[in-house]
């Protein structure tokens, strides 16, 4: 059976006129998070938002910037706050809109805060791979049209590892962001080598214009 929802009425104009992200069909056939963790691994994550607390897990969230438990973010951060509340965003709260995977959990994995290593980068993409199951990663290298980047040794390990042995076996979830350079940069995702690991899940997305 095909679902399609028409529920976008258009944001400051009408060229993206219903174009729906169609997650009310997965809805419909029980697909909301039930069970899965997600890892939001960017600059923090406001824990404590009435769309974030309580799907938020402690247990397995943690600040790589500063070694601390809590990945609060830290002044003006605010974009792992907002990935997060896409994915697990409470759902008929009234307070904002509602996330893809409302019935999911949510560890906050601070890495973004400050200057990162291969050793924290890798430390964020391993954290508690037995019990996170999907690592969301809205990042990547400078988007320059000219840098080809990517995860250095120990961060590529963690990669590997954990899409081969994360989840007592059955393997982590790695998604990476397929690159914001996009038409102004003359951009490629393909010098990104976060979203072109064999081991990651490229995801691209559509803007409002």
């Amino acid at each position: 059976m095909s679902y399609i929802t028409q529920n976008n009425t258009g944001q400051t104009n009408e060229t993206n006129l219903y174009l729906d992200l169609n997650a009310e069909p997965a809805w419909i056939q029980g697909y909301t998070g039930i069970g899965i963790l997600v890892g939001v691994v960017d600059d923090g994550v406001q824990h404590t938002h009435a769309d974030l607390r309580n799907n938020y897990v402690s247990a397995y969230s943690y600040d790589f910037n500063a070694n601390v438990s809590d990945p609060s973010p830290v002044g003006t951060d605010s974009h792992g706050t907002a990935c997060a509340g896409e994915i697990v965003m409470a759902r008929d709260n009234n307070v904002c809109g509602v996330g893809v995977a409302y019935n999911a959990s949510m560890a906050g994995l601070r890495l973004l805060g400050d200057t990162t290593t291969d050793l924290t980068d890798s430390s964020a993409l391993s954290y508690f791979r037995n019990n996170i199951d999907i690592y969301s990663n809205s990042w990547g290298p400078p988007d320059t049209s000219v840098t080809v980047d990517g995860p250095k040794y120990l961060a590529s390990l963690a990669l590997k590892e954990g899409a081969e042995m994360g989840r007592n076996g059955k393997g982590n979830i790695f998604t990476f962001a397929a690159g914001n350079g996009g038409g102004l940069l003359l951009d490629s995702c393909s010098a990104d080598g976060y979203s072109q690991s064999i081991y990651a899940i490229s995801v691209g997305a559509y803007a409002q214009d």
